[in-house]
């Protein structure tokens, strides 16, 4: 481990966020082991560990394991915060690296079963109300809404 005061930062990991979010980190981590800061391209993420990574371990891989704590961070100080990503580029002195990752994609899908009740003699039984409207009316019950 490098000790702050005998580190300078050499490689910065380009970040990707929202405006207010990458400003928060700036002003929450100018300095120390962990920084974020912003230059005339954006904000950037610069560590010792992405300068000097662990045997085995690329400047790239080392700033992706510390993204989770940088935003943790932000999440800590701000409720508001929504977490960051690293876009890919990285910046050494003159030199520039762009690491192309593969993606994660999330699909969701709902699916409702629709069927008709009917009872004795073909009569169609009206649907019951979904629960959201008898969780609604519960609070209007003073028992239930002074607790």
């Amino acid at each position: 481990m490098v000790h702050p005061a005998d580190w300078s930062a050499d490689l910065g990991a380009r970040l990707d966020g929202h405006e207010f979010d990458l400003q928060d980190l700036a002003d929450w981590l100018p300095a120390g082991n962990i920084r974020v800061a912003k230059d005339d391209v954006g904000y950037y993420l610069s560590a010792a560990v992405i300068d000097n990574p662990p045997e085995g371990k690329t400047f790239y891989e080392a700033a992706q394991a510390l993204l989770p704590m940088v935003s943790g961070i932000g999440r800590l100080k701000s409720a508001t915060f929504r977490p960051v990503k690293l876009d890919g580029r990285y910046q050494d002195g003159e030199k520039r690296h762009t690491v192309v990752g593969v993606g994660a994609a999330e699909v969701r899908v709902r699916a409702h079963a629709v069927g008709i009740v009917t009872g004795p003699g073909g009569k169609v039984k009206p649907q019951p109300l979904p629960p959201g409207i008898a969780y609604a009316e519960l609070t209007a019950r003073p028992e239930v809404a002074r607790h």
